[in-house]
């Protein structure tokens, strides 16, 4: 098969929709409606809003579009070989086989149309791969566009407590309902422990990670551009995607962080430098609205009253165990006031194994309140004491850092630490992508490649994930549901998940559980189901009681 050149014939498009007409339409457009590279035969597709008419053809390879509204994709076909006819096939990862073996009268040197209708639900990817043959040869491309769907789903879990009385003769079942009160879909996931309880009483045992990998978004936000002009969000799991929040943004800012659980609004602090012009001088404690109604806007908190030399701010961090900011920058290490700016050192960060004149060029806190940070100088991830800056080395991190450090934070519901690193190959070339990195070892694994990867460097990574200890006062195997994961489309049904509560065999007295309900609701990302079971002797159960 070939895949014949063309700036779009094999590259790289997306889109998830549920069908608004079946099929796509045929429209044949007059020869010399467009450039065909001589002797080429091709498909190219793109989409754009739909207006009511099919014959119209867009050209983007990203739209944003509102939940239910329209999206025309449009196919064109190019022929410029001595072909006459030939057969064509159309699939797409969303609505399968388009078209098959579909014969077409399709004289040389022209162009054919089509259009396939859809309705927007979710942000996501549209693969599609089109296949033409003539005789033994065989033509074919394929393609990937991006919808960003604007829209919020909104968990909606009864009960929000469970309580049950059971016997140790049998398990007793009760339903969580999950539902979906927003406009976009929901993706929802239950996670507890699977195994038969073996003790008996009160545990506070926390509860692992998903026994798969979890297909739920890490959002994520970052101040980017090879000049660091950018505001953007992102999801870790896909770093493909960026979007475009304020561009220009009011500084020079490669240091931020949420404070609390409040995403509502990012502090974050100007550096020196930077290449361009900027309302805000370098040395100011700023903060910047994430909501879509003041997207952007911010406020200036305060000058920094930081030595003379401390103008390069790599690292800002809230603390979930002290409570205090921490900010980070030319190797000292200081605590700030987020309300007025003040700023106090704390220490010179270094320590045996760290080379004289390092430079730590990211920082960030753990959920257990463990400072760590990464060594330009010698490609390794280090552990900072909060109090001291004394700084111990964890291990290599495998790849070859550059002083253009992304920033790195922690999703607090799976104690994963996200790295933006911008890297250097054996052979010098760039390579922006989003890493994790085992704090056991320090070796970073790449997730994917940033957008515009050799030009677009992410800095100052603030993740908007609760640090709230959901699933922490787990009982392992008390509490088993009938689904670990689920979907609910905008308008559908809630969902119905029977917990089976394992009384059996359980001696008299009271057990504790919780159960962590995890979704792509960003006001709620996660929920805490507090499970209270107490078993009695047979001859006095009677079922169980939920409290709304």
């Amino acid at each position: 098969m070939r895949c014949l050149p063309h700036p779009l014939a094999c590259a790289v498009l997306g889109g998830l929709l549920s069908t608004a007409q079946a099929g796509p339409t045929e429209h044949p457009v007059p020869t010399g409606a467009g450039t065909t590279p001589a002797g080429s035969f091709y498909a190219i597709v793109g989409m754009a809003p739909a207006n009511g008419d099919p014959t119209l053809c867009g050209s983007r390879t990203t739209l944003v579009v509102e939940v239910g509204d329209e999206v025309n994709f449009c196919y064109l076909v190019y022929n410029d070989t001595p072909y006459e006819n030939g057969i064509h096939t159309l699939n797409d990862n969303v609505y399968g086989d388009l078209f098959v073996g579909m014969p077409l009268n399709f004289p040389s040197n022209s162009i054919y149309q089509y259009n396939h209708i859809a309705r927007a639900e979710e942000t996501g990817f549209h693969d599609w791969f089109w296949l033409a043959q003539f005789g033994a040869e065989k033509y074919g491309a394929a393609g990937q566009l991006r919808l960003v769907v604007e829209g919020q789903p909104t968990i909606q879990a009864t009960p929000t407590s469970i309580v049950a009385d059971g016997s140790s003769a049998q398990d007793v079942n009760v339903v969580l309902r999950i539902a979906n009160a927003g406009n976009q879909i929901l993706r929802w996931e239950l996670n507890s422990a699977s195994s038969h309880p073996t003790t008996t009483g009160e545990s506070s045992s926390p509860l692992g990670p998903p026994s798969t990998p979890s297909a739920l978004p890490v959002p994520a936000y970052a101040f980017g551009g090879w000049d660091l002009t950018s505001f953007t969000s992102l999801n870790l799991r896909d770093p493909s995607i960026l979007i475009d929040l304020v561009n220009p943004r009011p500084g020079n800012i490669i240091a931020s962080t949420f404070i609390g659980d409040d995403f509502s609004k990012i502090y974050a602090v100007t550096s020196a430098g930077g290449g361009s012009t900027f309302a805000i001088p370098p040395n100011t404690l700023v903060r910047l609205a994430t909501r879509e109604d003041a997207l952007g806007a911010y406020e200036t908190i305060g000058t920094l009253d930081a030595p003379v030399g401390a103008d390069r701010w790599q690292g800002l961090k809230w603390d979930a165990v002290s409570g205090n900011v921490y900010l980070f920058g030319r190797n000292t290490l200081y605590t700030i006031d987020p309300a007025t700016a003040h700023v106090s050192l704390v220490g010179t960060v270094g320590g045996p194994g760290i080379p004289a004149g390092n430079e730590i060029v990211t920082m960030t806190i753990s959920p257990e309140g463990q400072m760590y940070g990464i060594d330009w100088t010698s490609d390794t991830l280090v552990t900072i004491d909060k109090t001291s800056g004394a700084a111990q080395v964890v291990g290599p991190l495998g790849v070859n850092a550059s002083i253009y450090q992304g920033g790195m934070d922690f999703d607090p519901s799976t104690h994963t630490l996200y790295w933006a690193g911008f890297t250097v190959g054996a052979e010098g070339e760039l390579r922006s992508a989003i890493y994790t990195i085992d704090t056991q070892t320090g070796l970073a694994t790449a997730i994917g490649d940033v957008a515009n990867t050799n030009t677009f460097v992410l800095s100052s990574l603030s993740l908007a994930v609760p640090q709230s200890a959901c699933g922490e006062h787990a009982n392992p195997g008390l509490v088993t549901p009938s689904a670990g994961s689920g979907a609910i489309a905008v308008g559908a049904p809630a969902q119905d998940v029977t917990l089976t509560v394992h009384t059996r065999g359980l001696a008299t007295g009271t057990y504790t559980s919780e159960l962590c309900l995890r979704s792509n609701d960003s006001q709620m990302r996660s929920i805490a189901i507090p499970v209270t079971v107490t078993v009695v002797d047979s001859i006095f159960a009677n079922g169980f009681e939920t409290t709304p």
